[in-house]
């Protein structure tokens, strides 16, 4: 299905990022304002580094990269002061360096007052600095319940910040209905919009001139394959690794950064011969690695984060004909005739059974159920949502 860009009014948009734009995993923000910016004119202010991180990670600094190509966000990269955790004066110091580099950015373009769009609720307090004529706050997780967030001084000024930002917003979007309703939200000013798939992208792992790459060609088939971060809060290794030992006739395979999201994840249970971490791979070689798998796995735990998620891997299995086998988990039922769930090690094992040998004419169903879970219908959606001005709930 090829993207479609619906005429609608431009639109000035700011957006406060959590991640970086070439982020190698991409995620719903940088999905969503890509395209957006193919129709309007967005700023997409990434997290700001200070220059111990510039010394510490040169091949990976922020201002040697090439400036926003034509159609693509605008890139600003604050820059800030390190130890502000350390010296409490100087949080205020950057925050004023922040609220500079972004209000001259909007002057260079002719912004005057965008759409203010927020991921995270700790990005809130440059609300009070800067003119908006709109604010969207975009929920993706439940951020309460992320790791990290143990202390009470950062949970109460996680609660905090989320109550200034729900009564500010005049749009906020949701990715989970579980979590939505989990949050207490409701109103003309919720949408809930569940995070979909880069359709055309992975739906090259269906094309028959895609080439495998050699890393995973070498492994025996069939293949039981997982690609995303390899995090120990999300993914049951425990189970995972019951799996291979039940199954020892399948090759697991994980694709994706070790440790990003939880610097104290450990394979150890993984440590099987059917078992192959590959680690990090390119956004752009996904679809080759999907065309090996003969399955997609979801394997999460059911923790009160996993519970309020939306996975976008879920179509983008099925974008590439696969067949998915998935912790019974809210965010993956919308999808119920396309995904096999399972509670337990051995139900999800006999489902990985069941679907390495699955039959390849169900791709094309997957596929098509995919093609509808996609980034430009997602996008229209928003771009509707955002041009409607009617917000009697507010």
């Amino acid at each position: 299905m090829s993207e479609q860009v619906v005429m609608c009014k431009s639109l000035d948009i700011v957006c406060m990022a959590t991640r970086r734009l070439n982020n190698p995993l991409p995620t719903n923000v940088q999905h969503l304002m890509r395209r957006l910016a193919m129709r309007h004119r967005v700023l997409y202010v990434e997290p700001p580094v200070d220059f111990v991180f510039l010394a510490r990670h040169p091949l990976h600094n922020p201002y040697l990269r090439a400036g926003s190509e034509t159609g693509m966000p605008q890139v600003l990269v604050p820059f800030i002061l390190p130890w502000a955790h350390r010296i409490p004066y100087l949080e205020g110091v950057n925050q004023r360096l922040v609220v500079a580099q972004v209000r001259r950015r909007m002057k260079q373009l002719g912004f005057s007052r965008p759409i203010l769009w927020f991921f995270s609720p700790l990005q809130a307090w440059i609300l009070a600095y800067l003119g908006a004529a709109r604010v969207c706050f975009h929920i993706t997780d439940d951020y309460a319940a992320m790791p990290g967030v143990n202390s009470q001084g950062i949970r109460h000024q996680l609660e905090e910040a989320s109550a200034h930002l729900l009564q500010t917003a005049d749009y906020i979007f949701v990715t989970s209905p579980h979590l939505a309703k989990k949050l207490g939200l409701a109103g003309s000013r919720v949408h809930v919009v569940p995070n979909v798939a880069d359709v055309d992208h992975f739906a090259a792992a269906r094309d028959p001139d895609t080439v495998i790459p050699a890393d995973i060609a070498k492994i025996r088939r069939p293949i039981a394959g997982f690609i995303g971060a390899v995090d120990n809060y999300k993914i049951d290794f425990e189970m995972l690794g019951a799996c291979a030992l039940a199954t020892p006739d399948v090759s697991y395979v994980l694709i994706g950064p070790v440790g990003w999201g939880d610097p104290g994840t450990t394979l150890d249970s993984l440590d099987l011969p059917n078992v192959h971490v590959l680690g990090l791979r390119s956004y752009e070689t996904m679809p080759r690695y999907l065309k090996a798998f003969d399955v997609g796995l979801i394997p999460y735990r059911k923790t009160a984060y996993t519970e309020s998620c939306s996975p976008l891997k879920l179509y983008e299995y099925l974008a590439a004909g696969k067949p998915v086998v998935s912790t019974d988990l809210p965010g993956v039922r919308a999808a119920a005739g396309f995904v096999t769930r399972a509670e337990r090690a051995a139900d999800f094992a006999a489902a990985i059974r069941h679907h390495v040998h699955d039959d390849p004419r169900l791709a094309d169903q997957r596929a098509a159920f995919a093609a509808k879970h996609s980034w430009p219908q997602r996008v229209s959606e928003i771009e509707a949502i955002l041009t409607n001005s009617d917000m009697d709930d507010h």
